[in-house]
């Protein structure tokens, strides 16, 4: 019988020695239109990590939009041939970073993963989006790849933290709990292998 746990739902400051990093979450839904709000919280200070899900770029919205001041690395993953998805990660450049490419081999989801140097160790930070679908077979699929690519990606020495919009309404993150045999019961499964035995 599992244990209940509570993952980290909102993003808050992840401590590893003596630094911290002060992270945010952002359902854009387009950063596009939303420029100014995206520019405020990278430049008003206090903020080392903004993940953005819901980002809805393409290749037509150059890096210079997003930071003219140059100031983070940037991680994306556009979206393809649809309306709505994509996510997009920046790294204020005070941290040393490597990003980690996941995203060919999971086509129904969009993943940004990068490993963020503290000090003397580091964390995998992934961000991830997994669009809502009503067709069954599809959503089944999405959270197989997503549970691939976090077993894949989370084979590390090293604290990894998963955040964005999983778009998963049969957990209830309340008291993590899923449909007992189901997709989302395996998610959290493996979520729970990784809080625990890692």
């Amino acid at each position: 019988m599992r244990r209940p746990f509570r993952p980290l739902i909102n993003c808050t400051p992840f401590k590893a020695t003596a630094v911290s990093l002060q992270c945010r979450l952002v359902n854009a839904r387009s950063v596009c239109n939303k420029l100014p709000e995206i520019h405020s919280i990278l430049y008003s200070g206090g903020t080392d990590v903004v993940l953005i899900t819901g980002s809805w770029l393409s290749d037509s919205v150059t890096n210079g939009l997003l930071d003219p001041k140059h100031c983070s690395n940037i991680i994306r993953c556009d979206r393809k041939n649809t309306v709505d998805g994509g996510v997009c990660t920046l790294v204020s450049k005070k941290f040393n970073i490597v990003e980690v490419p996941v995203t060919t081999d999971f086509p129904f989801i969009k993943v940004a993963c990068v490993d963020i140097f503290l000090g003397c160790t580091r964390c995998r930070l992934f961000n991830v989006y997994r669009k809502p679908t009503c067709d069954t077979s599809d959503s089944v699929r999405a959270m197989e790849q997503l549970i691939s690519c976090l077993e894949r990606f989370c084979q590390t020495k090293y604290s990894c933290i998963i955040a964005g919009d999983l778009n998963c309404p049969f957990i209830n993150w309340s008291d993590c709990s899923a449909p007992r045999g189901s997709i989302y019961d395996n998610f959290l499964a493996l979520l729970y292998v990784m809080v625990f035995f890692s």
